[in-house]
């Protein structure tokens, strides 16, 4: 369905703006424009009556949690990925929206109603396939960062920088860079929310595949496996429906 659609659907249930990272530039010049193409929009939805739609608009505006995944793919990050799952008892539904002509704004959605358990593979499902790094770890801890930025006049001629251990892992040509979030209840706008958790996956071209978690003591880069990155998603989910009370 297009963004204009989706948003008369999404009013219809109660949210005036598409949740986090859904983003939609209505063409309308003027007002009139703007709420003539809404009352089309309308119209389209009204004479298909699905029903799984309506089902779906139930969880978007009252879920348990949702799940947020926003990042940009390709040679040159160039194509956007934008998908937002909410989950409500066994139901989860998502939206996936197709890149849009700018990197700031998204195109036509598509919104598939599931069972809860099968979140995380179709969330899976929608990055390319990857090896795993072949780096091994990385852990870089804060208080060597801070120490870092202090500095001092006598280095070891040996020593490496923790900031230039950060730049020479970080600092080389990705194919993938994808946030993983979650948080209690629903996205009423289009922003995160403060008390979400959340983790990167990073491609790196001519390597592979890490998780990357921002800790509150470290920054850890982990070489990950498709089977590493679903029970990091699965663990998102556990921590979230803990701290919400969720069921």
């Amino acid at each position: 369905m297009t963004g204009t659609e989706f948003g008369v659907a999404l009013r219809s249930a109660g949210l005036d703006r598409l949740p986090y990272p859904l983003r939609y530039r209505e063409n309308a010049d003027t007002g009139t424009q703007l709420r003539t193409q809404r009352s089309a929009a309308a119209a389209r939805l009204a004479e298909d009556r699905n029903d799984d739609l309506r089902a779906a608009l139930e969880v978007f505006a009252r879920p348990s949690l949702r799940i947020e995944l926003y990042g940009f793919l390709g040679p040159n990050l160039q194509t956007s990925v934008r998908v937002h799952a909410a989950l409500l008892g066994p139901t989860a539904v998502v939206a996936v929206q197709d890149p849009g002509t700018t990197p700031d704004t998204g195109s036509d959605l598509v919104v598939r109603r599931l069972p809860a358990k099968a979140i995380t593979s179709q969330l899976l499902e929608l990055l390319p396939s990857c090896a795993p790094g072949r780096l091994r770890e990385l852990t870089i801890h804060k208080s060597d960062l801070d120490d870092d930025r202090r500095g001092g006049i006598l280095t070891a001629t040996d020593h490496v920088r923790p900031h230039d251990t950060i730049a020479t892992f970080f600092d080389r040509p990705r194919t993938l860079v994808a946030e993983f979030g979650a948080a209690p209840g629903g996205g009423y706008d289009n922003r995160t929310d403060e008390v979400s958790t959340s983790f990167h996956v990073i491609d790196y071209a001519n390597d592979g595949r890490y998780l990357v978690r921002n800790r509150p003591d470290s920054i850890v880069a982990q070489p990950a496996t498709s089977t590493a990155v679903a029970a990091a998603v699965d663990s998102l989910i556990s921590r979230t429906e803990w701290r919400s009370g969720a069921e």
